[in-house]
């Protein structure tokens, strides 16, 4: 039978093993005696972890070695620090104000921050809409009577589209004025997500007029809101060994996503170009050897012609 380990007169952290005491259930249970001269009992498995280091005395040290921390300008989860604005009355944990990435502000004590039980300002509790879905619909449907219509060559698609929006009605066949196969789907104008389009700015496209951009929409859903949008509206192929990468939309969301590719990958600027075949839409070009790969990854595109 192996011999049973005995640690009395070994050192955990604060506390030095004096003997054994009855067990607790199957597990075995130590007396010990704490450096600030208080004893305790604790689990061997405690013990050995490293799990439990003292009587309890260690918690207010490390409370405040946590309370003395400078968290400006570090990040966690959806906020940023800005600036500590004092003590939490009640907790007497440090208060920060911090930036939430949908640009809202808020307090929050270093408690919570580094703990991860503060994620956000609250936006992430707010909506639990699909911001690729958002997108995906503010570029690929219309107003059409009573019903806001889908459409669109991959029937895959629009299954998930209804199956994430609670679309009830059935998809339909119907054929392209270049003679090509396509579906559709009819959303009824109450759906939360046409109702959510409506209140940021959406008004479809109105004879000859540019489809305007989102409004409101958070800084941080802008990506899969525009990678939504853009899953359709583009071409990306080679020229000999020339990557060749086009979006096509009206100039205002072209803009938008000009402005955040520049931001979030540090691509250049580009010139919006006029479309040889739409008065309404434009086109923006990239054909860098280092800009498109990142693109291409960014925005989740795959090599296809339009």
């Amino acid at each position: 039978m192996r011999k049973r380990l005995d640690i009395s007169g070994q050192s955990y952290g604060k506390l030095t093993v004096v003997k054994e005491v009855e067990q607790h259930g199957t597990k075995r249970r130590w007396l010990c005696k704490c450096k600030c001269e208080n004893y305790t009992v604790v689990l061997m498995d405690s013990l050995r972890s490293g799990n439990t280091r003292s009587c309890g005395c260690l918690k207010p040290e490390r409370a405040a070695e946590v309370n003395t921390r400078d968290l400006a300008g570090q990040t966690f989860n959806k906020l940023t620090v800005i600036k500590r604005l004092g003590t939490h009355p009640t907790t007497k944990s440090a208060l920060w104000l911090c930036r939430c990435d949908c640009n809202e502000y808020t307090k929050v004590t270093t408690t919570n921050l580094v703990s991860g039980n503060a994620k956000s300002c609250g936006c992430s509790r707010k909506s639990s809409l699909s911001y690729w879905v958002l997108g995906f619909l503010w570029g690929s449907a219309r107003f059409s009577g009573d019903y806001f219509l889908i459409q669109n060559s991959d029937k895959k698609l629009l299954l998930k589209v209804k199956r994430i929006t609670g679309i009830q009605n059935k998809i339909f066949n119907t054929v392209t004025d270049s003679r090509k196969k396509s579906y559709r789907v009819k959303m009824r104008i109450d759906n939360e997500y046409v109702q959510y389009m409506i209140k940021n700015g959406y008004v479809g496209r109105q004879g000859n007029l540019e489809r305007s951009a989102p409004r409101l929409f958070r800084r941080l859903d802008e990506h899969n809101f525009l990678k939504g949008y853009f899953y359709t509206h583009y071409s990306y192929d080679r020229v000999r060994t020339q990557p060749r990468l086009r979006f096509y939309a009206s100039y205002q969301l072209l803009d938008m996503l000009n402005q955040h590719l520049h931001i979030y990958l540090g691509t250049t600027i580009k010139k919006i170009a006029d479309h040889s075949g739409s008065d309404v839409c434009k086109i923006l070009y990239y054909q860098s050897k280092k800009e498109v790969p990142k693109i291409k990854e960014y925005m989740e595109l795959k090599e296809r012609k339009t």
